[in-house]
């Protein structure tokens, strides 16, 4: 019966007002409040119970160690091209529940064969359900729907179904890209049938393992750490070529490495300094690299010439100064020894 509630909970059908002529007030409240209320996802035909999920064998003879899912909804019209429902009413352990886990691993990772018992790329639940929108390197998702008939609280099997499947949902840090991958990990979805008839699948009902607030179904299910990434990266370029200089003499905008070089602080967008038109590390304007090669000739120019200047001084300074001086000691000696007079 709790599957059956769990597919009335999603689909969250409509009842038809025109029926309810004469009905007690409360129904007919019950209905009205049921017509105003967010819709729910898919159909009764989009719903398949009791699949057994073949990690050896066939389909139609599936051998052991792959898992049986209560429920598959494919209801790609509300993003959900394939999604997995275990329904579980509180009598089972935690690790009976990380154990099902391990083998929708082990059906997820199942490879089609090529003629010459090669693995190819295609994985094998793919010959029964388009991949649609499913992110390429995350497997489709699983949802959990707690119904609490048993002695076991929905939070502690919860937390502790996390820890004990946690290496097949936790996601990879990308310290280059800064973001998660989730290559050849399992959206874990959990909710309460309460939760569920309470918000819908469009309200925050699901808890998605590893994240820290409850979502909507398409947003718990939906890998996006990615696609954020991109879509930052593509703003920051933005962002980065509208505040990208240019050479002071030719006009010419600088590359990504002269202006990483002269002035790091704006290029990544934290200017400490009035960079436009000016060089960080000195009061010299901006130049792209043909440009500052062409000044650095000059200024190098100017410098020689001053230097030749310079010593071209020092050598006619020198040189006064030894004229000088000698007129100083031919005087001194004629003073000193002056000539005798001549009768």
């Amino acid at each position: 019966m709790s599957v059956n509630e769990t597919v009335l909970a999603l689909i969250r059908p409509v009842p038809d007002l025109d029926m309810l002529e004469g009905e007690p007030a409360v129904a007919v409240a019950a209905a009205e409040a049921a017509v105003a209320a967010p819709p729910g996802v898919g159909a009764i035909g989009s719903f398949a119970t009791e699949v057994p999920l073949p990690a050896t064998g066939t389909w139609s003879a599936p051998g052991h160690g792959g898992p049986q899912a209560d429920l598959a909804l494919t209801a790609p019209e509300n993003g959900l091209p394939l999604l997995f429902v275990e329904v579980d009413n509180g009598h089972e352990t935690p690790e009976v529940i990380a154990g099902k886990f391990e083998k929708y691993a082990r059906f997820y990772r199942r490879r089609l064969r090529d003629a010459g018992g090669k693995e190819t790329s295609t994985s094998f639940w793919e010959t029964r359900w388009p991949p649609g929108r499913q992110r390429p390197e995350a497997h489709p998702p699983v949802l959990v729907v707690f119904n609490q008939i048993g002695q076991r609280p929905v939070r502690a099997v919860t937390k502790r179904v996390a820890e004990l499947t946690r290496h097949l949902w936790a996601g990879s840090w990308e310290y280059e890209r800064e973001y998660h991958t989730y290559d050849e990990r399992i959206p874990i979805v959990t909710t309460t049938l309460d939760l569920l008839r309470q918000h819908g699948p469009s309200g925050p009902a699901f808890w998605r393992l590893g994240r820290p607030e409850r979502q909507s179904l398409t947003d718990a299910v939906e890998t996006r750490r990615r696609a954020e990434h991109e879509e930052r990266m593509a703003r920051e370029k933005r962002e980065r070529e509208a505040r990208r200089p240019a050479c002071a003499d030719c006009g010419t905008s600088l590359t990504d490495d002269r202006w990483r070089h002269l002035d790091p602080d704006s290029w990544f967008g934290h200017p400490t300094a009035q960079w436009r038109g000016q060089d960080t590390h000195s009061t010299r304007p901006l130049r792209c690299d043909p440009c500052e090669e062409q000044d650095s000739r000059r200024r190098q120019k100017v410098m020689d010439e001053a230097a030749a200047k310079a010593a071209r001084t020092a050598e006619e300074k020198q040189r006064r100064l030894e004229e000088e001086t000698e007129a100083e000691e031919a005087l001194y000696r004629a003073r000193r020894f002056p000539l005798p007079l001549r009768h």
